[in-house]
């Protein structure tokens, strides 16, 4: 069973407060401490539990996430009696350079407090949930927790990893880069869904349908999916797992595929989350540049139109397929994608 790690914290000295060092004075314990609070975190795999009941949810999967929720609480506890309490004390001496020190403490203290404060909402929300719960609440209040365990950390950490001028370890796996697997991998399921919608038989579409559903389920982004879109399409291939067949229930087969038609519309919005949006715009000037360099298709373009995975059908189909993409398709795509503002360089327009 997966628990919390214990505190990393070592008593240093022998004052009345039973041997805590200013946190200030040691940042690479915070920093190790933070490191292995967001690691815990992310070893809990909510994607294994998802074919949990309830009453096996709150057996396996609340108490290891509530154990981490106190470890975490406490561990910010600890941050604010530090950096709060010097904040606090105006007359507080130090070596020259003290108030830029003093504003890095505000703002670790300012960051605890937020963290403290969303993780007990977290945390009443999870202790609070009916034993009567639905398996999905229980899975989308746990995995809201985790994930504001790690939001909160790596807030923190970056902040303290500055003072003391050393990178940040947290995020190394930032956010573009889960949101562009995330994106590829549904462009390969809405790929799939439409070859499966060519079918004329409800019982072979909705059978085509939950074998791209179980396909996603196996692929190793499926963790890193928002469990909202985990949940809905669990619940799709629930249904039609249960769906009576086209004799007795045609019209609720489908209903069904149209709800699976819509879902797969609604997973292609990911590219409005704002990471995508820059990326892509930057993929797209740096696509241009490279095509205006040289009449021929660079060998290194193929690689930044694959990032563009799930943007645009047509590239799309060309990319799962292995098709050939030349130097006309690759700057239409890039007229397609950039925004109408981003399209003329200013030496254009002058």
């Amino acid at each position: 069973m997966l628990t919390a790690p214990t505190p990393t914290y070592e008593p240093l000295g022998s004052g009345a407060d039973g041997g805590w060092e200013p946190a200030r004075r040691n940042p690479a314990s915070l920093l190790e401490k933070i490191v292995r609070l967001s690691v815990s975190a992310g070893a809990i795999d909510i994607a294994s539990h998802e074919t949990f009941d309830g009453e096996r949810l709150f057996e396996e999967l609340v108490p290891i996430v509530r154990e981490l929720l106190l470890d975490t609480l406490a561990f910010f506890e600890r941050i604010l009696d530090t950096y709060s309490a010097d904040a606090d004390d105006p007359e507080s001496p130090g070596p020259a350079g003290e108030g830029a020190e003093r504003t890095s403490g505000e703002r670790i203290a300012d960051l605890a407090f937020l963290g403290r404060l969303e993780l007990r909402q977290k945390m009443a929300g999870l202790t609070g949930l009916p034993a009567t719960a639905d398996s999905w609440r229980i899975i989308s209040a746990a995995g809201s927790c985790l994930r504001h365990i790690q939001k909160s950390l790596a807030a923190l950490e970056a902040v303290i990893a500055q003072t003391v001028g050393i990178k940040p370890v947290l995020n190394s796996n930032d956010d573009t880069t889960q949101s562009l697997a995330a994106r590829q991998a549904y462009a390969g399921f809405r790929r799939q869904l439409r070859e499966v919608s060519r079918m004329t038989d409800i019982s072979d579409r909705l059978q085509g349908a939950a074998t791209c559903i179980s396909h996603l389920f196996d692929l190793p982004v499926y963790r890193d999916l928002r469990i909202s879109d985990r949940v809905q399409l669990r619940r799709l291939l629930e249904r039609i797992l249960r769906w009576g067949g086209p004799a007795q229930h045609h019209e609720a087969g489908e209903r069904i595929w149209q709800d699976l038609s819509a879902c797969a519309t609604l997973l292609a919005e990911i590219s409005k989350r704002q990471e995508l949006q820059e990326h892509d715009e930057r993929t797209c000037q740096e696509i241009r540049r490279r095509l205006a360099a040289t009449p021929d298709l660079p060998a290194d373009v193929r690689p930044l139109l694959a990032s563009l995975a799930g943007r645009d059908e047509e590239l799309d189909d060309r990319l799962f397929t292995g098709r050939e993409i030349d130097r006309g398709t690759a700057l239409a795509v890039v007229q397609r994608l950039l925004p109408l503002k981003s399209r003329w360089s200013p030496r254009a327009h002058g």
